[in-house]
């Protein structure tokens, strides 16, 4: 990744999606981290400002992610408001 950029010689724009759960959220930091070769970096998607603004429902992470804590640590309102209004599966969610 970094030779195909520097070879290009112009500054390298990304543009990523991940889930909003510890997983998805370290994947996508990783990546940047490990790649470094982004003059910017966008996160599109779903993230915290949007759950909150709309009032999307929560949905409990995977409870074997080693990364749960720190992620919880980072978004304890998100966090908390999926304890309180846990979805059973995805397939509740139908409109």
């Amino acid at each position: 990744m970094k030779t195909r950029v520097k070879a290009e010689g112009r500054p390298a724009v990304l543009v990523l999606s991940g889930d909003f759960d510890a997983s998805g959220m370290d994947i996508s930091r990783s990546f940047v981290e490990m790649t470094s070769c982004w003059k910017k970096v966008h996160r599109i998607g779903l993230e915290e400002g949007l759950i909150t603004r709309h009032g999307l429902p929560v949905l409990r992470g995977k409870a074997t992610d080693s990364r749960a804590a720190d992620f919880i640590a980072a978004h304890p309102e998100i966090h908390a408001r999926g304890q309180r209004h846990h979805t059973s599966s995805v397939t509740d969610l139908r409109l």
